[in-house]
């Protein structure tokens, strides 16, 4: 494996131009053996300079490159984990434009809070009262759950079903009746049907419509003795003989 050799550094320097003479920085030295000089417009431009023309030298050493970047450390495992997911299906620059043109919004850039506002303030005059206070209260929660200030093109289909799994029911441990749970998917499918259409268009899908209803629970069923469906036929019969008597 060959070794990087490097005897780069940062210089302060002068350079004259069109007559002026200017103050600035610069990378200069060798790297591997070939000569390095790069003006820069300030020293951390340079600093950035330096990095990257070290990391060429390691690099032309190694199979696996190393790259200076601006992103974090979770935004580049965030990124290596999804290019990895993909394959050789598309880029991330593929799956961006999906998303823009499925998900996004063409239109005006609100929050949910925001929105959440709107859409109440437009159906107040259109349904019950009772209905209103009852959407109002699930819009809410629901902004406070995905956070009231994130931009309503951020919310996903998954952010939804996180929501929905999170209520609970009225000892507020156990969870949400499939009622409970199906009410409250009407109400978020209604407002992002809303937030779709014109002249609204904050969104460009709906993101509950693929969310299904769960199924209702069935009540199991109360079985009689014998005695006690004799009493009742009994009971019946004598009711219909009163009934043919006028009583």
């Amino acid at each position: 494996m060959t070794t990087m050799t490097s005897t780069l550094k940062i210089e302060e320097t002068t350079y004259n131009e069109h007559g002026y003479t200017y103050s600035g920085y610069r990378v200069a030295g060798y790297l591997n053996g070939k000569r390095i000089r790069i003006r820069c417009k300030d020293k951390s431009h340079a600093q950035m300079v330096l990095i990257r023309e070290q990391t060429k030298g390691i690099n032309a050493a190694r199979s696996l490159e190393y790259l200076p970047t601006h992103l974090t450390k979770g935004q580049l495992d965030e990124a290596e984990s999804v290019i990895e997911e993909l394959g050789k299906i598309a880029t991330l620059t593929e799956v961006y434009e999906f998303w823009r043109s499925h998900h996004a919004a063409a239109g005006e850039q609100v929050t949910i809070g925001d929105a959440v506002i709107r859409y109440l303030n437009f159906q107040e005059p259109r349904i019950r009262e009772t209905t209103w206070k009852q959407s109002k209260q699930a819009l809410n929660k629901f902004a406070e759950f995905v956070g009231a200030d994130s931009p309503i093109v951020e919310v996903t289909h998954q952010s939804v079903i996180r929501y929905l799994d999170s209520l609970r029911g009225a000892d507020g441990v156990s969870a949400a009746s499939p009622k409970y749970w199906n009410n409250s998917r009407i109400v978020l499918h209604a407002f992002f049907v809303w937030t779709t259409e014109k002249p609204q268009e904050f969104t460009a899908h709906n993101v509950v419509a693929d969310i299904r209803a769960k199924a209702r629970e069935h009540k199991e069923i109360q079985t009689i003795t014998a005695d006690q469906s004799a009493t009742l036929m009994s009971h019946v019969a004598s009711l219909a003989r009163l009934s043919l008597l006028g009583g």
